[in-house]
């Protein structure tokens, strides 16, 4: 039997003294205890990361999707209308996935 992770959407959540990574209603991960306040660039970093995980699955899948002509996958259609270019939609899902693992989107 398979094991299923926790389904996102993922989020950074601030504790009193950690980070925690949240997901349907419950903890992930969590950061050693560091107070966010104190918490480097690169742990924020990591944080931000670790969340995107289901959003960066559901990316890797549409993309497959879409590369194989499959235009009703519910990841792909995740992304919104997309166009008759595939390439260049593979292109637009890979950026619209870095940027939000990046924390800008």
């Amino acid at each position: 039997m398979e094991a299923k992770h926790t389904p996102g959407p993922w989020v950074v959540w601030p504790h009193l003294d950690s980070y925690h990574i949240r997901g349907a209603m419950k903890n992930i991960a969590f950061t050693n205890q560091v107070s966010p306040s104190h918490m480097g660039k690169e742990e924020q970093a990591n944080a931000r990361l670790i969340a995107a995980a289901p959003n960066m699955l559901a990316a890797l899948r549409a993309i497959v999707a879409r590369i194989n002509g499959v235009w009703d996958d519910p990841d792909l259609m995740l992304f919104g209308p997309l166009s008759t270019n595939a390439l260049a939609d593979v292109e637009w899902i890979a950026k619209e996935t870095i940027a939000k693992a990046r924390g800008a989107g």
